[in-house]
């Protein structure tokens, strides 16, 4: 009997489902046979439960190769935030700021935008070139967008299907396009409002530079703050709350925000304006710049599909709608901080707004501490992160020792190129961790009464969908998925202990939905359940027995720094984890470094019960990677002390930075 003709589609929303459920019911399944792959674990899911046969998109491309890709892209968003400056020298040569302002600023989104392209179009050609299918079907989709210029502000979900008809036209595929009518998980989400707009009518960008060059001639300078002044905020849920409080109960100097460095106060608002229209200006001519160079057309033909149409979205936004507002804030930032040569400035992620402010520091003499509460810790290689923590600052502020050696150098996989300016690390402690260890209480939670097993939490990771960083920050969608699967079979055989799966919090970046609880739903088990959404892990330690956790993130540190009992699983596929920092974990808790040894550490952890004998708890890697020696808060803000009055405390400064030895580590 002769084969049927194969159809090769994508599915990633439940309406394409729903749709090739009718496909391969109807006269079309008769006489061609339906290839689908899905692109998410939900519609994968889906798909099965309608009688479909699916495959994976993830099973065809190694997550190896994926992560080499995701090193690669470091040095390709360099090339193309290099592309954008050379437009944007030619445009305006002798702009007043132009120094102050770099595409740079957008690496960040840059190098999120180039993993989601990638991530999703390796798979896609493998599947392409191993099923080999008659003809490609398309859905039919409205034009790619993106919500802002932030790297997250991409959709979690609706690449794949817009890059199929690009792959299989690359690949010579005859195509045909399916209407699936209108679905909501493809809408584009509305364009975000420019944050400059126009004011007048539109005039040229020469006459808009002579405009602001006038403006500037006549701008008043600022008044300096007298005495040492240090700009910073309390940051993520008040992490620097307790060094801005030390530094003004001593009565240092004045503390205000970094903001204030961007408010055009007083009576400047003919100077802002011009300003704004030369901004707008530039923006408009460096898009047009950028969208006609063939350098930029070049870096993105990958794999030999042109990406330029999904790419642009993004691109566009940066250029021509947050390029302006960075040269805006130049000129304020350029003012205000001149004369401030003691002023130090405390940033979270080199990037937008703070890359400005961190050129504009440096060319007046101020000081500036890039820190970040979770991001790059120092016990995991983060490539990505390496520009958005140390670019063009002075001084990265990280946890302990071990951290800082970590940082002494970038690691090869992050394309740092020589003489750009990076942060020097510096060991000043987690104070938020030492508050953490502080509230120890060494004793046992209260077992419920209508249901006295004691309870061990699984904290899952996220699914990324679309916006998945490559390179050692997240496990692959269906590989995580299909653990936890695993996970909730081997608890089963635990019925003496209940295990709740704590999902992600939901409010701190977007987010696809996985199948676990169609999963628990089909299987019903006694001891399994899933934890209430966006419930902070540090808001549930004390509830529970014990954890599990499975990525080296921020939630590793606060298990470190809690008494609980907790079992890691970092495995070394997806993970690369600092030699000292998995020598230090071990003393704190059972590690597991892949599968195997997953499921053997977690039979004798829950076997063995630890929480029924409290142990004293070794705080070797907290100290390495979390609070540092004792009295964080107080180095901390003693630190920044140093930096605001030199001449006074030198000594100070010279200490900490002599507690980094300059050795890195090679991570396993």
């Amino acid at each position: 009997m002769r084969r049927k003709p194969s159809v090769f589609v994508v599915c990633e929303t439940a309406a394409q489902v729903r749709f090739l459920a009718d496909l391969a019911a109807g006269p079309e399944g008769r006489t061609e046979r339906l290839t689908i792959v899905a692109v998410t674990p939900l519609a994968f899911e889906l798909a099965r439960e309608a009688g479909l046969t699916v495959r994976a998109l993830e099973d065809f491309c190694a997550w190896e190769r994926l992560c080499a890709a995701g090193d690669h892209n470091n040095a390709l968003a360099d090339a193309l935030c290099a592309a954008a400056d050379a437009v944007l020298a030619t445009t305006v040569p002798n702009h007043p700021h132009r120094e102050l302002v770099s595409f740079e600023a957008f690496f960040h989104p840059i190098k999120g935008l180039l993993d989601s392209l990638i991530g999703r179009l390796l798979p896609l050609l493998g599947a392409l070139r191993s099923l080999r299918p008659a003809r490609v079907a398309c859905f039919a989709a409205p034009p790619y967008a993106v919500a802002g210029p932030e790297l997250l502000d991409k959709p979690s979900a609706g690449l794949t299907t817009r890059l199929l008809p690009l792959a299989a036209q690359a690949l010579k595929f005859e195509t045909c396009i399916l209407d699936g009518g209108d679905d909501p998980e493809l809408a584009a989400p509305p364009p975000p409002p420019p944050p400059l707009r126009p004011q007048g009518p539109e005039i040229s960008l020469e006459q808009a530079l002579v405009e602001l060059g006038r403006s500037l001639d006549d701008l008043p300078p600022s008044a300096p703050p007298p005495g040492p002044v240090l700009f910073a905020e309390p940051g993520l849920d008040g992490f620097l709350s307790g060094v801005i409080e030390t530094w003004q109960t001593a009565e240092w100097g004045s503390v205000r925000s970094p903001w204030e460095l961007l408010a055009w106060n007083g009576d400047l608002s003919g100077v802002r304006k011009a300003a704004e229209v030369a901004a707008i200006a530039v923006g408009r001519a460096v898009w047009e710049g950028m969208a006609a160079s063939p350098r930029v057309r070049e870096l993105l033909h990958l794999e030999g599909v042109d990406l330029f149409s999904l790419a642009e979205p993004q691109l566009r936004l940066l250029a021509r709608d947050h390029l302006p507002l960075l040269f805006v804030q130049a000129a304020q930032a350029d003012r205000t901080l001149a004369g401030q040569r003691g002023a130090v400035l405390v940033l979270g992620g080199m990037v937008f707004k703070h890359h400005v402010l961190a050129r504009a520091a440096a060319r007046h003499g101020a000081t500036v501490v890039s820190c970040h509460k979770g991001g790059y810790l120092g016990f995991s290689c983060l490539p990505m992160h390496e520009r958005y923590e140390f670019a063009e600052a002075d001084y990265y502020a990280c946890n302990g020792s071990g951290a800082a050696r970590t940082f002494q150098s970038p690691p090869p996989q992050a394309h740092w190129r020589a003489g750009r300016k990076r942060g020097r690390p510096v060991p000043l402690g987690g104070a938020w961790l030492e508050d953490m260890v502080r509230q120890r209480t060494g004793t046992r939670p209260t077992l419920d009464p209508a249901d006295p097993r004691p309870t061990v939490v699984y904290i899952m990771s996220a699914f990324l969908g679309d916006n998945t960083y490559l390179g050692y920050v997240f496990q692959p969608d269906f590989w995580l998925q299909r653990l936890q699967f695993e996970m909730v079979k081997f608890f089963e055989g635990f019925p003496d202990i209940r295990f709740l799966f704590k999902p992600p919090l939901w409010d701190r970046y977007p987010q696809i939905l996985g199948s676990l609880e169609k999963f628990l739903d089909r299987r019903r088990p006694k001891n399994v359940s899933i934890l209430a959404p966006n419930a902070p892990l540090r808001n549930i330690l004390d509830r529970y027995h014990a954890f599990v956790v499975d990525t080296p993130s921020t939630p590793l540190l606060e298990l470190a720094a809690s008494d609980r009992p907790f079992l890691a699983y970092l495995d070394r596929r997806f993970f690369k984890v600092v030699h000292e920092a998995a020598k230090a974990l071990t003393k704190r808790a059972p590690l597991a470094r892949n599968r195997k040894e997953l499921f053997c550490l977690m039979e004798t952890f829950f076997r063995e019960r630890p929480w029924e004998r409290p142990m004293p708890v070794d705080d070797t890697f907290l100290n390495l990677f979390g609070t540092g020696d004792p009295g964080a808060t107080r180095r901390t803000a003693a630190f920044l002390r140093s930096l605001a009055t030199p001449a006074q405390s030198r000594r100070t400064t010279q200490n900490i930075l002599e507690a980094s030895p300059a050795s890195a580590n090679n991570a396993l």
